[in-house]
């Protein structure tokens, strides 16, 4: 099993909830920029487990 991280970006000087605009409907995208990067926005989910789990075992 490869080694996994979850990388988190944060985003200063937006309103409140502004990361809610970054999905829309089930199949579609909505494009943002952020520097030189663009990015597609396709879909909110829960919180990722990785990070609560071992990067050599898999193990909680």
């Amino acid at each position: 099993m490869g080694r996994r991280m979850r990388a988190n970006i944060e985003i200063d000087g937006v309103p409140a909830f502004w990361e809610d605009r970054l999905y829309t409907g089930s199949g579609e995208t909505v494009s943002f920029v952020v520097g030189y990067v663009q990015f597609l926005g396709v879909n909110p989910c829960q919180r990722c487990v990785v990070p609560t789990q071992d990067s050599y075992l898999g193990q909680a």
